[in-house]
C-alpha cells in the first residue's frame, strides 16, 4: 500500500533485498538489521518475510510514511518483528543500546540532484514527495551522513547496503575507501546496467 506520502516502491530496490538476504540466510541465529528512510516500509517488510529470524528497526522523518509502513506490516504478518521509528536516520536508535551489534544496515535514501528536480518525469515530481527524493547539490547528502555514522552501528563484518543514482559510485565509494573501517566494496548494477546499490563490510579497525 502506498499514499501520496511515500515513494512507490521501484525494482531497482529489490537489490537491496537481495543482497542482504543472500548474506544473511545461512546463518544460524536472528539478525539485527536496521532500514533507513523506510518510506512504505517495502525494504523492512520484504526482510521481515524472507528471513524470519531477522528483527528489523525501521526509521523515517515522516510520520506519515511511518503510519503507511506500520499498515503494511501488519498486512503482511510481520508487524511484530519490525518496530517502526519516527526521526532523522540513526536520531531514533541512539538510546537502544545496539552500537556495534547490527548485521545489516539497509537504506533506499533520497539521492536526486536538488537541481535535477524540475527535469524529473511528471509521475514522480507532481505525485511523490519531494523530501524523500531530493538530497543537496550532487544528491549524495543523505548517503554521506549514513556512511559516515552507520559503522557505529554494524558488528564486525556486517553489511551497509545503500541505493543510489546514476554517476553517484564513484563518490561514495572513495569516500567508503576513505574511513577505513569498511573492508571489501561491491557496486551493484540494475537491469538497465547502471551502478544503483553499494555494499560495504565492515572490517575490525571500525
Amino acid at each position: 500500500m502506498v499514499t501520496p506520502d511515500v515513494l512507490i516502491p521501484r525494482p531497482e530496490t529489490e537489490l537491496i533485498i537481495e543482497s542482504a538476504v543472500r548474506s544473511v540466510r545461512d546463518r544460524n541465529r536472528p539478525q539485527r538489521i536496521i532500514d533507513l528512510c523506510t518510506g512504505s516500509g517495502c525494504i523492512a517488510v520484504c526482510l521481515a518475510k524472507e528471513l524470519p529470524q531477522a528483527r528489523i528497526l525501521a526509521t523515517d522523518t515522516s510520520s506519515q510514511a511511518i503510519s503507511v509502513a506500520r499498515g503494511n506490516a501488519r498486512q503482511n504478518g510481520v508487524a511484530d518483528r519490525i518496530r517502526f521509528l519516527e526521526g532523522d536516520l540513526f536520531s531514533p536508535l541512539e538510546e537502544l543500546d545496539i552500537h556495534g551489534q547490527v548485521d545489516i544496515i539497509v537504506s533506499n535514501p533520497p539521492y536526486v540532484p536538488s537541481g535535477d528536480f524540475s527535469a524529473l518525469q511528471p509521475e514522480v515530481r507532481d505525485y511523490e514527495p519531494k523530501m524523500a527524493l531530493l538530497a543537496g547539490p550532487d544528491g549524495t547528502q543523505v548517503q554521506r551522513r549514513i556512511i559516515n555514522e552507520a559503522s557505529r552501528f554494524l558488528m564486525n563484518h556486517g553489511l551497509l547496503i545503500v541505493e543510489m543514482g546514476l554517476g553517484q559510485a564513484d563518490p561514495l565509494a572513495q569516500l567508503i575507501r576513505q574511513r577505513k573501517d569498511y573492508g571489501s566494496l561491491e557496486i551493484l548494477k540494475d537491469l538497465a546496467g547502471i551502478d544503483r546499490v553499494i555494499v560495504a563490510q565492515k572490517t575490525t579497525k571500525g
